[in-house]
């Protein structure tokens, strides 16, 4: 048993011994600084805080929480969608789901360099959101799609 102990028994370099002297002077030890959070913000602050994220940042943001994905999924972050750093992946199943996410509040939509989306896709989105306009690129410019 005393060989036991000896193996534990913490080395003068060890934090161990420091927070046991701390503890026999009777000087009182500090915890840490509570962690911050986002949660512990007014949710308007939170919004604000999450409007200075891309559309492809907000995505990702969406899955970390429910709370997250109602801010989210709130009219203030999706007025305007710009799908241009997604545009590899941006086809018409991506256009029929954030039209049954967003489509009630969405109003702008940019689709630069979205080659997957066919006009049947953007009819789709259209349909779902009455005051939306879509923004589409072309080889000779910028050009807007309205129902």
């Amino acid at each position: 048993m005393a060989l036991l102990a000896e193996a534990y028994k913490p080395s003068p370099s060890s934090g161990l011994r420091t927070v046991a002297a701390e503890l026999d002077d009777g000087r009182a030890m500090t915890s840490p600084p509570p962690q911050a959070s986002l949660m512990a913000l007014p949710q308007q602050l939170q919004v604000r805080i999450l409007s200075y994220l891309d559309t492809r940042h907000l995505m990702r943001v969406r899955v970390v929480c429910k709370t997250w994905n109602a801010l989210v999924g709130s009219a203030a972050l999706t007025r305007q969608l710009d799908l241009t750093g997604l545009h590899k992946r941006v086809n018409d199943n991506a256009l029929r789901t954030i039209a049954s996410l967003y489509g009630s509040h969405l109003h702008t939509l940019i689709l630069r360099n979205c080659w997957l989306v066919t006009d049947e896709g953007v009819r789709h989105i259209l349909a779902a959101a009455p005051h939306l306009e879509v923004c589409a690129t072309d080889a000779h410019g910028s050009k807007a799609l309205q129902p």
